[in-house]
C-alpha cells in the first residue's frame, strides 16, 4: 500500500479531448416536430424544401483526438497519519517481543520510520507546475 501510494501519487492519467474533427455535415429540417434530412451541407446553400421550418446542421460522425494528461489527485493527509500510527506500533511489536531488541534500538527504528513518512508527506504536498509529468521516470 505504501509503495503504491508513493510511486503512484500524482501519476494517475486521464484522457482529455485534444481536438475533434467532424465529418459529413448534414442539413436537417425541423418542421412541426418532424425532422427530415435535406442532404449534405455542401449541396445547397438556401432553405429549399424546408419552408416554415428551422434548418439545423448536424455532424454525422466525428473523430476525437485524445491526449493523456496527468490527474493530480488531492493529497490525503489521513493516509500519512494512519501510516505514522500503524507502522510505529507494528515496528514496536516486531522489535521488542519478537526480536528482543533494546529500547534504544526500537526507538531508533520507530524514529527513522516516522522521519521517512514525514518526508513522504512533504514530498507529496509539493506541487510543481513546471514539471512535465510525462518525463517523470516510472518504476
Amino acid at each position: 500500500c505504501y509503495m503504491t501510494m508513493a510511486n503512484g501519487h500524482g501519476r494517475i492519467w486521464r484522457h482529455a479531448i485534444q481536438d475533434v474533427t467532424p465529418y459529413d455535415l448534414q442539413r436537417w429540417c425541423d418542421q412541426g416536430g418532424e425532422t427530415t434530412l435535406l442532404g449534405s451541407a455542401d449541396e445547397a446553400t438556401d432553405e429549399e424544401g424546408c419552408i416554415g421550418g428551422n434548418v439545423t446542421y448536424r455532424w454525422r460522425s466525428a473523430i476525437a483526438n485524445f491526449k493523456r494528461v496527468p490527474l493530480d489527485p488531492p493529497l490525503f493527509y489521513g493516509m500519512y497519519l494512519m501510516w505514522l500510527c500503524t507502522t510505529g506500533i507494528t515496528l514496536y511489536l516486531l522489535c521488542r517481543p519478537v526480536a528482543h531488541a533494546s529500547f534504544r534500538v526500537t526507538a531508533f527504528v520507530i524514529a527513522c520510520n516516522s522521519v521517512t513518512i514525514l518526508c513522504g508527506l512533504c514530498a507529496a504536498s509539493m506541487r510543481s507546475e513546471g514539471v512535465d509529468a510525462a518525463s517523470i521516470p516510472r518504476y
